[in-house]
């Protein structure tokens, strides 16, 4: 939406998929989008909806099973406060003097492996952070301000979609496949309806696909227990620009923010 706040969208013949792509680390608003999918799929159309994987298991109770109903849910890290996102964009926003207008949470400006977020503002200014630099990024990697009812979720092993994706960073560890910088999806058929698809999928050119087993793909999906950081604050009254690093951060800080971007892919200082 207009304030960056709202990711929950319909797409249409006339409105880009894009907009439904890439991660958005940021609690999405609902609104009144499954009465909208309720009157879309009485009246025969075909719906697919992508969220979170406690938001396909609210969709599903209420909706059901139905053939022109696809749900995909993704491996879901939590999320973060609206609030803790609001006072994130409103402390860019003050220090660019300007609106922003774009955001992107996973942008390859740098490569797929050094998380990056794309900021543009009303004013024609940009702001690009590699993940050791950029706050937001490095609180919500340590998990510091996801909602509390995040830090235990288990309801990806109980997915009720019928796809279920993710990025396959385990290739680091198994070196199954070429780890390309341009990223590497894993996807999870939940349902005979998902698996029906993914075959489709699996077979269109622009695909590389590689069956993987069980193992492999069950470390992917490996629940992951949470503990709540000791400073954890999930409703923050300043958002800090300047977090705290021990010598890893800095580490990471200057590899990926001085060496990765700026010398290998020339994006200029000051972004």
């Amino acid at each position: 939406d207009p304030d960056c706040y709202s990711v929950s969208c319909k797409s249409t013949d006339e409105v880009s998929l894009k907009q439904l792509q890439k991660s958005k680390y940021m609690e999405s608003c609902m609104g009144n989008a499954i009465s909208r999918m309720r009157a879309d799929l009485d009246e025969g159309k075909s719906v697919l909806f992508c969220g979170t994987p406690c938001q396909v298991i609210g969709v599903r109770s209420v909706l059901g099973y139905r053939e022109n109903l696809f749900l995909c849910d993704f491996i879901c890290h939590g999320t973060p406060s609206a609030l803790w996102f609001e006072k994130y964009l409103r402390t860019l926003e003050n220090k660019y003097e300007s609106k922003v207008t774009f955001v992107d949470f996973r942008s390859k400006l740098v490569g797929w492996a050094p998380h990056c977020i794309h900021i543009k503002f009303g004013n024609g200014k940009e702001y690009i952070k590699t993940s050791a630099a950029d706050p937001y990024l490095i609180d919500f990697s340590k998990n510091l301000h996801l909602r509390k009812n995040c830090y235990n979720c288990n309801r990806i092993l109980n997915s009720q979609a019928d796809l279920s994706l993710g990025d396959y960073w385990a290739v680091r560890v198994y070196k199954n496949m070429e780890n390309t910088n341009e990223g590497i999806s894993i996807v999870r058929a939940q349902t005979e309806l998902g698996a029906k698809y993914l075959e489709k999928i699996k077979t269109t050119p622009q695909v590389f696909s590689k069956d993987l087993t069980e193992h492999e793909v069950e470390r992917t999906f490996i629940h992951r227990n949470r503990r709540i950081p000791a400073s954890c604050d999930e409703f923050p009254e300043v958002f800090p620009m300047h977090p705290k690093r021990n010598i890893k951060g800095w580490l990471h800080y200057f590899y990926y923010e001085i060496f990765i971007k700026h010398f290998r892919y020339h994006v200029k200082p000051g972004h």
